[in-house]
């Protein structure tokens, strides 16, 4: 009698096989474009690795405390500064000087016109990385990248020389020298669709050095509009209490949300109407974002949708930035984070805020956590 089940179960096996050399070949194709392996804006340490290894021409930006910065990096990398980054980001799309500002600031930094960016923090906090993420990519540059895991994650994966050690000799520690306007190097406008598919220099030399030089700066031109994640102002919260559609999600620590903890703001609490969902509970144990799905079901709980309009909000932007980057890259379609968040919210006596009934003595201002390892010039907290 012919074993007909034994053969459908080879083809079976079979089928998988070729799917699953199929998609490996796509993943390699991915790759060798110096395009991510999904649609997500986060890379895991291997996918970052292998664009970086790929030879493609990208630029690699570390936004570690400083010190830590000195210590280790990935070759050729850029420090961001995080406060720096946060005063960056907060600005009003309706400024006058917002396209201005941030040509001067993109190009100061070596970044505009770069094919591809990959952004790296360190342990114990997604807010920097996920602070420069929001910033690029609201003022529309859409090749870029943070590596979920931070710089542990991508360092396990490339090659011993791929690491740089110790204090650089330039006094302009961790920021690209000025691109010569003959360099062959070319820029890349991120809205240039005949650009996208090919991110490699003629001529240049293989090995870690190719991300050492910045790319001309002359070729971005920011638009907000075509921000993935658009910033929302106080403006767009004060309408979302009102709108009936939009929800707001807080994810400070539970004791912020109550108005227990102060944080230094003359009025604790929470935006009227607004759920809670601390940023630290979509990232793992090992220190990478949860799988998608597990992010998902963690909205649903909550009833929120991925297609729902949502606005999310911290003390300062950092770790609304953080959830924005896990939820992005989760499908979620309609985020916006407030940068001004509950530091500018607080202050601005016309803000109705809301508080749990405590005691008068309870509230008090809480060390800072693991998830606020380094601020802005002034102190200023995420």
């Amino acid at each position: 009698m012919p074993r007909f089940p034994s053969l459908a179960a080879a083809l079976l096996v079979l089928c998988a096989l070729v799917a699953t050399a199929c998609s490996t070949d796509l993943d390699d194709a991915a790759v060798r474009r110096g395009t991510p392996l999904r649609d997500g804006p986060l890379l895991s340490g291997s996918e970052a690795a292998a664009l970086l290894l790929s030879g493609k021409d990208v630029l690699v930006i570390d936004a570690g405390p400083p010190n830590l910065f000195a210590e280790r990096r990935v070759r050729g990398a850029t420090h961001a500064d995080y406060g720096t980054w946060l005063d960056r980001t907060e600005r009003d799309p309706m400024d006058p000087d917002f396209v201005d500002a941030w040509r001067r600031d993109l190009a100061s930094d070596g970044v505009t016109g770069a094919p591809g960016i990959i952004i790296y923090g360190r342990p114990g906090s997604y807010s920097a990385p996920a602070t420069t993420w929001y910033g690029l990519q609201s003022v529309g540059v859409e090749r870029v990248w943070v590596v979920s895991g931070g710089f542990e994650a991508i360092a396990e994966h490339l090659p011993e020389e791929w690491i740089e050690r110790g204090p650089r000799e330039s006094s302009s520690v961790g920021r690209p020298q000025p691109v010569d306007p003959g360099d062959r190097r070319r820029a890349i406008d991120p809205g240039d669709a005949s650009d996208a598919g090919d991110l490699s220099v003629p001529g240049d030399s293989d090995g870690p050095d190719r991300v050492q030089a910045a790319p001309r700066a002359d070729a971005f031109r920011p638009d907000h509009t075509a921000a993935r994640c658009p910033l929302a102002m106080k403006r767009d919260v004060l309408a979302a209490l009102t709108d009936g559609r939009t929800t707001i999600i807080d994810v400070r620590r539970p004791t912020e949300f109550a108005g227990t903890e102060t944080r230094g703001n003359p009025r604790p609490g929470r935006i009227p109407g607004a759920i809670h969902l601390e940023h630290t509970q979509l990232v793992a144990e090992d220190g990478r974002f949860k799988p998608a799905e597990e992010i998902r079901r963690t909205l649903a709980e909550l009833g929120v949708r991925p297609h729902d309009p949502l606005i999310l909000y911290c003390q300062s932007g950092g770790r609304s930035a953080a959830l924005a980057l896990a939820l992005t890259d989760s499908g979620f379609t309609a985020v916006r984070n407030y940068f001004g968040s509950f530091r500018e919210w607080s202050a601005d006596g016309a803000c109705p805020v809301e508080v749990e009934s405590v005691a008068a003595e309870s509230v008090e201002a809480a060390p800072l956590g693991n998830h606020d390892l380094h601020t802005g010039p002034a102190g200023r907290q995420p």
